[in-house]
């Protein structure tokens, strides 16, 4: 599940969360409740600010028995001259962190939220809405070697056994109109190499409420990706779901007829 960081007043969001037992206490709750294995937690600068209480919420989490990955989420770190600003972010706030953390108040991996099909352009780089095809293709090269330098600076620094993980929309692989791939070996490589550098990517298979469709639009970039993916869906009401029960219904028909799990965006919207 993704956890997000939000503004002090917001009892759903991570920085709201975090350093408050009765909210602490609750969240865990409710992630039990929901069997979440795994959280994908963005805390902004409480890391930094209030570390003693995040490592406090990761030790709640290990007794739990839920996995705590720190989160990145600037889409901009794609772009190689933001590289230096990421791998600065990652080794503050994974690396370093960790350093001073006891057994089970550690991070246990990495995530990703960096969506090319985002990007909102810069000065000087146009948007994915405004840029061709063949600027596209570049952007994912640029988001595949983010990933791939990520890992290598994990390793690098003694952390070469930590799992990492990145969010993927489920039609990059498609041979339309919006990516300007040379052909289906081009694609069958970037997605090899992504295997390759993430232990977990977690399709993003939104706009669509009907299990069997879930399924069907993931299973492309699934097979190419072997034993990485996960289906991800969002329990936000008034696009695919009107109620909640509709959202879990079709989360447990998609997990029993993959035998897999499902990520979940996000908390706030599922506690809510």
């Amino acid at each position: 599940m993704w956890f997000w960081a939000g503004s002090a007043s917001d009892q759903f969001s991570s920085t709201a969360i975090v350093g408050n037992p009765a909210l602490e206490a609750q969240t865990i709750a409710n992630l039990q409740s929901w069997n979440v294995t795994t959280l994908y937690g963005s805390y902004n600068a409480l890391i930094q600010s209030n570390p003693a209480a995040v490592q406090a919420w990761n030790q709640m989490l290990t007794a739990a028995h839920i996995q705590s990955y720190v989160l990145f989420s600037n889409t901009n770190n794609f772009l190689p001259e933001d590289w230096n600003a990421e791998e600065s972010e990652v080794l503050t706030n994974f690396v370093n962190f960790n350093a001073t953390a006891a057994q089970g108040a550690a991070f246990v991996g990495v995530a990703f939220d960096v969506e090319p099909d985002s990007f909102a352009g810069t000065t000087t780089r146009l948007s994915w809405d405004a840029a061709s095809n063949a600027t596209r293709r570049t952007y994912l090269t640029y988001f595949l070697n983010m990933l791939q330098s990520s890992r290598a600076l994990l390793n690098a620094n003694g952390q070469g056994a930590a799992p990492m993980e990145t969010a993927l929309a489920t039609w990059y692989a498609t041979l339309n109109d919006t990516i300007g791939w040379t052909n289906s070996a081009d694609v069958d490589q970037w997605f090899a190499l992504l295997a390759q550098t993430c232990s977990r990517v977690s399709l993003m298979a939104y706009e669509v409420s009907s299990p069997s469709l879930i399924i069907s639009d993931a299973q492309v970039e699934g097979s190419l990706l072997g034993s990485t993916p996960r289906i991800a869906l969002r329990s936000t009401l008034g696009v695919e779901w009107t109620t909640l029960p509709q959202f879990w219904q079709a989360l447990e028909a998609v997990e029993a007829q993959t035998s897999g799990y499902v990520d979940i965006e996000d908390y706030e919207t599922t506690a809510n």
